[in-house]
């Protein structure tokens, strides 16, 4: 099924009562970055877009969904465990057949989780800037941890203190990933 919300305020009204939809896409009409969600359901993709507002732009929507038999309104979410990323893609002026930047390679590792990634296109190339709810499961948090030291420039996993610090944030590779 697909809907469209000529608001951002009546797409997230849409996402609260949405329980049971199984998302497929959603995609900003007309705007300048790209907006990228992978969420197990509308409920889920709520709680993220409630903790970071700046991920769901100004703008007209457009959303692809299926119905869902299953009810995910009593599914317990603790986004309180959401890693950061930070990376980009981008030519390099003297060598301009060299794309350096991990965008591509990291949204493409990420495939089995769930996350949103903010996407921008700034003059000097792509930008992007993606919340990754960390893994249960000691073997995917370790492979995810694996991931964004390689592809992103930059990573953040939280520590209970509720800030960015030399603790909790790491530099990763992905300048020439």
């Amino acid at each position: 099924m697909k809907k469209e919300f000529p608001t951002k305020e009546e797409l997230l009204k849409w996402l609260k009562k949405a329980t049971s939809a199984v998302l497929l896409s959603i995609s900003l009409i007309g705007g300048v970055s790209e907006v990228y969600f992978q969420a197990s359901s509308a409920r889920a993709l709520n709680e993220v877009s409630q903790l970071s507002p700046e991920y769901v732009s100004e703008g007209s929507y457009v959303v692809e969904y299926e119905e869902s038999e299953e009810d995910n309104d009593t599914e317990e979410l603790n986004y309180t465990s959401i890693a950061t990323a930070f990376t980009f893609q981008a030519r390099l002026a003297k060598h301009p057949e060299k794309i350096i930047g991990g965008l591509d390679s990291l949204r493409a590792s990420l495939s089995d989780y769930e996350y949103t990634a903010k996407i921008e296109l700034e003059e000097s190339g792509y930008v992007g800037h993606l919340l990754i709810v960390i893994p249960a499961s000691p073997e995917e948090l370790e492979t995810l941890k694996e991931t964004l030291h390689s592809l992103s420039i930059a990573y953040i996993f939280p520590d209970g203190t509720g800030t960015i610090n030399q603790s909790n944030m790491k530099m990763g590779r992905g300048i020439w990933a």
